[in-house]
């Protein structure tokens, strides 16, 4: 692999140097030879001006292509093969026409990744500097929901003013100045795991406060909530992902796939499953669903097929997931003729 790399890197790549290099008489800043901005190089500051070709009629359309190479490197006082990433500058001969239309798209790509790039000016870990999320507010105003961030704002500030000092003095200094874990108990005097254990209070109650819109019941909150530590960290205190993915394994690909099509994607089924799961374990009357009165013939089948010998909590799910899933039907005017 080491020789076929070499041979086609010395038989195709050939690098041209990064500076020109000018006489020592002449006084002038070397220059590079392709423009770099944001950290990429863009086709549309690569062809600035036409160039012409060889061929008469046809101009020169430049654009940057990289390419891996092993190279001899000294790692931990050792020489090993590393792979290295290398730019080559190259171009291709097109008619003016064609030059035109992939420096148009050019332009696109390259307005779409400025205002890409530009908006992560306001990144508050950026080079250590502190940005006012109000002044991007200001900058791009007609773009942002106004309205929900208003609202968020003063339901936090209602929820930080019913904090002890201590439990505000943690939150500011973790939000407001970025301070990690280790620096805010040297400050307060408290152990590591003591901040650790606060700011998962604090964010609780934070979270609990912003889904508590007076239609969800506490014990939906308390589901939605753990959805949300699901999503971020993989893991679950009430293990509802196990009986989740339980679930959902005791079916065939082919009955998968026809709950993925109609709940247009795993997400949207996963999180029906699995706040399901919650609020039924959570309620003390869990009342029982008979198959054969309320599901329809095709959903029957599947359930004489495969959920006939499984507990009690796994046939109340399916028969929750098929009305569920016939609601999505009759929404979406899929008509569902066979039950795979």
């Amino acid at each position: 692999m080491l020789c076929y790399n070499k041979f086609m890197n010395d038989e195709y790549y050939r690098d041209e140097p990064i500076y020109k290099i000018r006489p020592s008489n002449v006084k002038a800043k070397l220059k590079p030879m392709f423009k770099i901005e944001n950290g990429y190089f863009s086709p549309y500051l690569l062809n600035a001006k036409p160039v012409p070709a060889s061929k008469e009629g046809y101009y020169k359309y430049f654009y940057m292509e990289s390419y891996h190479k092993i190279e001899k490197r000294k790692v931990g006082g050792k020489k090993q093969n590393v792979t290295v990433l290398h730019s080559r500058k190259k171009y291709v001969e097109v008619p003016i026409e064609q030059w035109e239309k992939l420096r148009y798209f050019d332009l696109k790509d390259y307005e779409a990744a400025r205002d890409e790039y530009e908006g992560t000016e306001y990144d508050v870990h950026k080079k250590d500097k502190y940005r006012n999320v109000f002044d991007f507010m200001l900058q791009q105003w007609d773009n942002h929901n106004h309205e929900q961030f208003w609202i968020n704002a003063f339901d936090l500030e209602r929820v930080l003013n019913k904090l002890s000092d201590e439990d505000l003095d943690i939150y500011l200094m973790h939000k407001e100045r970025h301070l990690k874990q280790k620096q805010i108990a040297v400050i307060l005097g408290k152990s590591e795991a003591y901040v650790t254990r606060r700011m998962k209070v604090l964010e609780d109650t934070i979270e609990y406060d912003m889904l508590d819109d007076g239609e969800r019941t506490e014990t939906q909150i308390k589901a939605e909530i753990e959805y949300r530590k699901y999503l971020r960290s993989g893991k679950t205190e009430s293990f509802v992902d196990v009986y989740v993915y339980d679930f959902l394994l005791a079916f065939p690909q082919e009955v998968l796939l026809r709950y993925l099509f109609v709940f247009r994607g795993q997400q949207y089924l996963i999180r029906f499953c699995f706040l399901w799961i919650y609020e039924y374990f959570a309620s003390k009357d869990k009342p029982e669903l008979k198959a054969k009165e309320v599901l329809g013939k095709y959903s029957y089948q599947l359930f004489n097929k495969f959920m006939r010998k499984k507990k009690t909590w796994s046939k109340q799910l399916f028969i929750a997931v098929e009305l569920e899933l016939q609601r999505l039907i009759k929404r979406y005017g899929i008509k569902d003729s066979k039950p795979n």
